[in-house]
């Protein structure tokens, strides 16, 4: 089956409905987007961004509920899956709670899940324990304002990217090591400054890292900017796109895919806008996804 990129989002109707829709986008296939979308219904509101991430068995979705606990869900596409595949799972309420968007990332057979913790502010992560559950969190000294990324490639590793807390307005990550299973450190800074969560996804070859820009009380950078790890970070460059809340990726081994809210104070436009990477390096022009709106950063998987 042809890779056909998935996305979530939190509608703008006053009740923090979630919203999904699934995708004609397969290769040849670039520029076509199904305008077909479903509301999830009952127990599937958020009050963050929400997040969503492919995995052996399926597209896994994390969110925060109105009670400020994390919910996941699967959206099953393998054939040994449990359930058809238009079909969600229903949702699970992990025991973390946090009031900013999470991040699932898989990475070596096993989905993870970060979150900045709810009473801590500080960036928790946890490995899933089998279809339905997680083991222990795990605290980590690293204070963030925002909610964390995560994003993994064959090449690369597991990395974990965040924003510091209060002033410091950096993005830090560091890599996932792979002999003790755990985020170690060392806590090391990227030469980039955000107002919003990142966001990592990787390909067979690379990790790919985009982020919004900063506010300070002197200036407001609304543009989006992103880079690769090959190694080592590369210089990072702007996007065409602007958003106040933050990009979404995804990834299907080889191209990249981005989505983000283009929204001002002003207006409050909150239009989806998404792109995907070109065989020569670059981007796609930015597209408007139909009418969608939301005003959290959409995710794509």
């Amino acid at each position: 089956m042809g890779y056909s990129p998935a996305m979530l989002w939190v509608d703008t109707d006053g009740a923090n409905t979630m919203r999904w829709s699934r995708t004609g986008l397969t290769t040849g296939q670039e520029d076509t987007w199904s305008m077909q979308e479903i509301a999830w219904g009952n127990q599937r509101h958020s009050i963050a961004a929400p997040a969503l991430a492919r995995h052996v068995d399926g597209v896994y979705a994390a969110w925060v509920g109105t009670d400020h606990f994390i919910y996941t869900s699967r959206l099953g596409e393998s054939p040994l899956a449990d359930q058809d595949s238009s079909v969600w799972s229903l949702p699970v309420r992990t025991g973390f709670r946090t009031n900013q968007r999470p991040a699932l990332a898989s990475y070596a057979g096993r989905l993870y899940l970060a979150w900045k913790d709810a009473t801590e502010g500080t960036v928790h992560w946890a490995p899933a324990a089998g279809p339905a559950g997680w083991e222990i969190e795990v605290s980590t000294p690293w204070p963030t304002t925002y909610g964390p990324a995560l994003g993994s490639s064959l090449f690369a590793g597991l990395f974990l990217a965040w924003r510091g807390a209060s002033s410091d307005h950096q993005l830090h990550w560091t890599r996932f090591n792979s002999h003790n299973r755990w985020f170690d450190g060392p806590d090391q800074r990227f030469g980039g400054w955000t107002a919003a969560a990142p966001a990592m996804v990787g390909t067979i070859g690379h990790l790919y890292m985009a982020w919004r820009g900063d506010t300070t009380d002197r200036f407001d950078d609304p543009r989006l900017w992103w880079s690769r790890y090959e190694g080592g970070w590369a210089d990072q460059q702007p996007l065409d796109g602007w958003s106040v809340t933050g990009p979404g990726l995804a990834a299907d081994g080889q191209s990249v895919y981005l989505a983000y809210t283009e929204q001002t104070p002003s207006n409050g436009h909150g239009q989806i806008y998404w792109s995907h990477t070109t065989q020569g390096g670059g981007w796609a022009p930015h597209q408007p996804l139909g009418a969608r709106k939301t005003y959290f950063t959409p995710a794509v998987a």
